[in-house]
Formats: C-alpha cells, structure tokens, sequence
C-alpha cells in the first residue's frame, strides 16, 4: 500500500454507515498515508454517520476526528445531511452533490392537469424494496382499516422487489382477495414511469435507519405526485 499509494494523486471513497465498516475506512485512511489523505474525496450515501460514530469508544472517535479532519473534501446529498459530520470534518468541506431523477419522468402539463382533473379514483404508489423498515406493512395496515365507504375510491399499488419468501407470502395473502390493491413486483423503464405518471400520492413511510435521500421521493414529485414520507434521512 505505502509503494503504490505513490501513483495516485486523488483518491474517492464511500465511507461506511457501520461501525466495523467505520474500523476498515480508518484502516484505509491511515495507510493512504497524509498526503493522499489530503487529497481525498468521501461520498456518504445515508444519514447515519453520526449516530454511529457516537457510539463508538473514545480512541475510536478521536481517530475519527483526526483522520477525517485531514480529508479535502465530504460529499453528502443535501443540506438537511450537512451537519452529520459536525465535529469531524469542517464545515467547508462539506459539500452537497443532490440526487437526481431521469428527465424523462417529468410528466407533461397536460397529463398533470389530466390525472387531477379526471376525478374517480386516487391512485396511491409505494416504490422501493419490500422490507419492513420501508414501512410498507404500515402503509397497507392503514389502508386496510380505512372504512369500506373511503377505500373503495382509492387503488393502491405497491412496486419493488421483496427479498424475503415469507414476508412476501404474508404480503400477498393480505392483499390476494382486495381487488383495488394490487403488486406490480420490481419495475423499470416505462413500467415505473407509467406507474408514476398515474399515482395521485407516493407514499413512503420510512423509517430506515440507514435512509439516505431517495430517489424514488424525487421521482414522485417529478411525475406530478402529492408525496407524503417520513422526516427520516435527508
């Protein structure tokens, strides 16, 4: 590592949001040595870099604090994610990279105003992976206790992939004999954007510790949708 740190003047890394994923970036900064240290760039996808850290013992944290103080710059993806590096990394050198969303899923006017003018029926939409953290057992346990009277002038649609056999058995026994919920399993390309362009609310009830700023919140106000989530991540 000392001979072939040598050869790179720039070096990016995605810090960890674990404790022992915290143990192998302290390992990769020391053996960066100072000077690559000092021309270092960390990405940090999620949130949770200072709940984490602050659990961790002394010495741990002061490693922290000296090795992540030497480093150029830290990526984060919002303002609302700027101060999880307080106390480690100043403040000037953090900097905000925004998410981002495909342009093709900004919907038209004319279907915006379309999808909201045609009255009937409102089109709920959760996107994103099937596990419990997401919340979508809490989504669809709400939806069911709705009165007859109010669910049965909604839809409401789940998308994602869900990796677990049994929750998604118990999932689809839940929902198997309601005709206005329905599954779509993973989706892409113009199967999502359909999905979007469509849904009257994207709704993401997250409460994920380790939730970043996603993608899928951005896509849904892209697509004209009324988004409704969780003051969780960024």
């Amino acid at each position: 590592m000392a001979f072939k740190r040598k050869k790179y003047d720039t070096l990016y890394l995605v810090n960890s949001s674990s404790l022992w994923g915290n143990k192998r970036d302290m390992f990769f900064l020391i053996m960066m040595g100072k000077r690559l240290r000092q021309n270092t760039v960390l990405h940090r996808h999620g949130a949770t870099f200072a709940n984490i850290i602050n659990t961790a013992s002394l010495p741990a944290r002061w490693l922290n604090k000296k090795l992540l103080g030497e480093v150029r710059n830290v990526i984060v993806l919002g303002d609302t994610l700027k101060n999880i590096f307080n106390g480690y990394v100043r403040n000037e050198n953090v900097r905000i990279v925004k998410n981002f969303f495909s342009p093709d899923l900004l919907i038209p006017e004319e279907r915006f105003a379309a999808k909201y003018n045609s009255g009937g029926t409102v089109k709920i939409l959760f996107l994103g992976n099937l596990i419990q953290e997401k919340g979508y057992e809490i989504l669809l346990d709400a939806f069911l206790s709705l009165p007859e009277e109010v669910s049965r002038r909604a839809e409401l649609h789940f998308a994602g992939e869900c990796y677990s056999p049994e929750e998604r058995d118990a999932f689809l026994n839940k929902v198997r004999t309601r005709e206005n919920i329905y599954f779509h399993g993973p989706v892409a390309g113009a199967k999502k954007k359909e999905l979007f362009w469509n849904a009257h609310v994207f709704c993401l009830p997250t409460h994920n510790m380790f939730e970043g700023q996603p993608i899928s919140i951005l896509e849904a106000y892209a697509s004209g949708c009324i988004v409704l989530t969780t003051e969780n991540g960024g």
